[in-house]
């Protein structure tokens, strides 16, 4: 309840000032005031509880236990919805975003 409280009031009073390239909905179909369901959305930092969520200890360690060691937190998280049954303007084919960024972990 504490977290959809805070996605609730996030998707409720952030997310309509956002600017439109940082927050995708999908293109066909309709949900909140006839606008496309929120698939995408950049930047979670106007919210300090879901910027500071992935720095949970809990959400670390429980990382940890699957990944082992030298588990980081995430910096600027983003939030991907991919529906089991989004249309075709949701659909993302598989990809490793490290590669474009040539990151090294």
């Amino acid at each position: 309840p504490w977290l959809q409280k805070v996605v609730t009031d996030y998707e409720n009073v952030v997310v309509p000032a956002k600017p439109c390239v940082e927050v995708r909905r999908e293109d066909l179909g309709a949900s909140q005031a006839g606008r496309g369901r929120i698939v995408h959305v950049l930047n979670l930092c106007e919210s300090i509880p879901l910027a500071t969520l992935p720095a949970h200890p809990t959400l670390l360690a429980l990382a940890a236990a699957c990944l082992g060691t030298g588990v980081r937190p995430i910096m600027n998280p983003e939030l991907f919805d991919k529906p089991p049954h989004g249309n075709s303007s949701t659909v993302t084919n598989p990809h490793q975003d490290c590669f474009y960024f040539q990151a090294a972990d």
